[in-house]
């Protein structure tokens, strides 16, 4: 399988699941703080999000679904807190907040290591694969090993399934190019783009089974990068890559 070019270097983070009783405080001084006070309520809002999509396609009993529904609702309603007693009006909640032009792939998604958990690359990543404030995202954690290669991690639930039983070889794909996309940016790299993702399926990769995704550079021949990588339960791999990242002209 061959992708059409696109940006998708790899990212990671841990979710955790949200609970009404985690709700964040007032916020305190400061943008920074405002900041990382949206980006924690962000995440635990997503993960609810994720526990929505799995109640929907996993519905089989209406009176079931209708109290999950419920019971959702009202942690959400626990996470967001009492509306503002000054009069404050709410936020334009239809307005579309800009796509962040400014960051490169590198810090937009990039893997970090085990001493970077809170590292500007992680807080910063938005992906539809790795991050936890994307409620579309299982997440996957991606981490970079002491070799340089990216290793992710994650369990895929019901609406992320294909065939029966099965993680949706779009998703699959995903995932590997993530983690290629992770790899092919060591640290001090110039950012770099896919520009070709083949993809071998080899066996069934399953729903909520631990997968392992590996990435790593096997050689680089000025501004490109060859990647190649697989994806794994336990010791059957399910998948393999292989792919071409390129670094802009101008990144040298």
């Amino acid at each position: 399988m061959t992708s059409a070019p696109q940006a998708g270097p790899g990212a990671a983070s841990t979710a955790n699941t949200p609970d009404a009783a985690d709700a964040p405080g007032a916020p305190g001084d400061g943008a920074a703080t405002s900041a990382d006070g949206a980006r924690g309520l962000a995440e635990r809002a997503a993960a609810l999000g994720r526990e929505l999509a799995t109640a929907l396609v996993s519905a089989d009993d209406e009176a079931r679904l209708a109290a999950q529904l419920r019971e959702l609702a009202a942690r959400l309603g626990g996470l967001a807190g009492p509306a503002p007693a000054d009069g404050t009006p709410p936020a334009d909640t239809r307005a579309r907040p800009a796509a962040h032009h400014g960051q490169e792939p590198a810090s937009r998604s990039g893997a970090v290591g085990p001493d970077e958990d809170d590292s500007p690359v992680r807080r910063g990543d938005i992906t539809p694969i790795s991050s936890p404030r994307n409620p579309l995202a299982p997440p996957l954690v991606i981490e970079r090993e002491a070799d340089g290669s990216a290793v992710g991690r994650a369990s895929l639930p019901l609406q992320y399934q294909g065939p029966p039983e099965r993680v949706h070889g779009g998703i699959v794909c995903l995932m590997l190019d993530q983690v290629l996309g992770s790899a092919a940016h060591p640290k001090g790299a110039a950012p770099a783009y896919t520009r070709v993702l083949e993809v071998e399926y080899l066996a069934a990769t399953p729903l909520d089974a631990p997968l392992t995704v590996r990435g790593w550079i096997e050689r680089t021949e000025g501004r490109k990068r060859f990647l190649a990588g697989t994806v794994a339960h336990g010791d059957t791999i399910t998948a393999r890559a292989t792919g071409l990242w390129v670094a802009p002209r101008e990144a040298g």
